[in-house]
């Protein structure tokens, strides 16, 4: 059994909580006809996404706030509303890699493997159950699946932790420039089954309302567009505090992260008997400073097998299908560019030029 989150105790709450049980929540079972809705509506929500990304033209104008760890953070408002009170919030930037592979982050169609990601992005959210798979991956739509889930938040300061039950869209799309992007909307929802914790642990339960990560190629070769959109409300008559927008929305500026730890883990390492025997090379294959002149250690890098010198080198946290652990390997720095190689992240919400903000983007 899960421990209670104490009430007016958010943030002590996550801390202290045991994550539910799997089949915490009795869902009935679905019809066919059910089920279809929900992905229709699932769909529709994403398509309202992409739709409000656009940064000319679309339902919400964008005015730039910030930027805050290589992301730029914009204030949404509705079209014709300019000047009252934002009622969403994004941030952009830009990643070396594919669509497909930033994609391949996302892919939580599993309580399992929501409740993983959970465990290393606890600013998003602390515990999750996977409560209906609508529309799975497959071979055919490797991008596509539609799924209800629930989710447990770190409410904001000094307010109750706020639960989610929302209906999940990912799927791939194909821009007006003729682009190609994927989508993963996030969309509040009512569900048998999925009640009010209030009483058992204090949730408040709120709702999500088109919201999600919109990835689109860049003008550059080889790299994408990352935008994330939140429209939250808290409920209990909370305005939502930009600082609790502005903690979840530059969870992106991670992105270049995860996937250069990813490329690492994917990489064929070599074994021992793979490696360039030490007595075979005088010089770093990096910097091709004198081993013997300069008195410097002698290393093999993992991956081209080559006798490196410790500055030319690092060793890095590896975790792959080979390794029933996680290992630390040594990498030379040339290997490493070539594995995670990409330039300094943009914005394809370009900051306006006047000083005011106040001009429609």
């Amino acid at each position: 059994m899960a421990r209670r989150a104490p009430a007016g105790a958010a943030g002590n709450g996550r801390d202290q909580w045991l994550p539910l049980r799997d089949d915490y929540f009795e869902t009935p079972l679905l019809s066919s006809k059910e089920k279809g809705y929900l992905v229709r509506k699932a769909c529709e929500a994403a398509q309202e996404v992409v739709e409000r990304a656009r940064s000319v033209g679309g339902p919400i104008q964008w005015r730039h706030v910030e930027k805050a760890q290589d992301v730029q953070l914009y204030a949404g408002f509705a079209r014709g509303t300019f000047g009252a009170e934002p009622t969403s919030m994004c941030g952009v930037t830009t990643v070396p890699g594919t669509v497909r592979e930033v994609a391949s982050l996302f892919d939580m169609s599993t309580t399992r493997s929501m409740k993983e990601f959970a465990a290393e992005h606890r600013e998003l959210f602390y515990d999750a159950i996977v409560l209906h798979t609508l529309s799975p991956r497959t071979k055919e739509k490797p991008l596509h699946q539609v799924t209800a889930k629930w989710i447990a938040v770190k409410g904001p300061r000094g307010l109750d932790d706020r639960d989610f039950c929302y209906l999940e869209c990912q799927d791939k799309f194909m821009d007006s420039s003729g682009r190609k992007g994927w989508v993963l909307c996030i969309h509040s929802i009512k569900l048998p089954g999925c009640e009010d914790l209030s009483r058992e642990f204090g949730f408040v339960r709120g709702s999500f309302y088109h919201s999600g990560i919109i990835v689109v190629e860049a003008d550059r070769p080889g790299f994408v567009d990352v935008i994330h959109m939140l429209q939250v409300n808290l409920k209990n008559n909370t305005k939502t505090p930009p600082a609790f927008l502005r903690e979840r929305i530059v969870f992106i500026g991670q992105i270049k992260g995860m996937l250069r730890t990813k490329r690492l883990n994917e990489q064929r390492y070599l074994s021992d008997l793979e490696l360039v025997p030490k007595k075979y090379r005088s010089r770093c294959n990096v910097c091709q400073d004198s081993f013997n002149l300069l008195l410097l250690k002698k290393m093999n890098c993992r991956k081209c097998g080559e006798v490196v010198c410790g500055a030319c080198s690092k060793e890095f946290a590896i975790t792959n299908a080979k390794f029933l652990e996680t290992v630390k390997l040594r990498i030379c720095m040339q290997c490493y560019q070539v594995i995670t190689a990409g330039q300094t992240p943009g914005s394809i919400l370009d900051p306006p030029q006047c000083a005011s903000g106040d001009s429609e983007s």
